[in-house]
């Protein structure tokens, strides 16, 4: 059994409500390049912006700890990511079997 669902060809603005979803991959085969690459930003804005955040805050995390007149280095930390996986896995580590099921 197929599902109809409405396919938008991103160009001309029409409408195909009989179409099935695949269908409408398969109507889009016919785009240019520029048309694929501006459908993919549009569907994963999110993550195209999100993930290069992510990378330069934690890049910039690390430069800042490196600079001694903002971090002296007896208060150096590590990256805060991998200070809660080192107590994630020695929390689950030292714990007994029966203690992780308890919690």
């Amino acid at each position: 059994m197929t599902t109809s669902t409405n396919c938008r060809l991103p160009i001309t603005g029409l409408n195909f409500v009989t179409r099935s979803a695949r269908n409408c991959y398969r109507m889009a085969e016919g785009l240019s390049w520029a048309q694929k690459l501006s459908r993919f930003t549009k569907k994963n804005i999110v993550m195209i912006v999100m993930v290069p955040t992510m990378v330069s805050i934690h890049w910039g995390w690390t430069k800042l700890q490196e600079i001694e007149r903002f971090v002296p280095k007896n208060e150096k930390m590590e990256l805060p990511i991998l200070r809660g996986i080192k107590t994630l896995t020695e929390t689950t580590s030292s714990a007994t079997p029966e203690q992780r099921d308890v919690k």
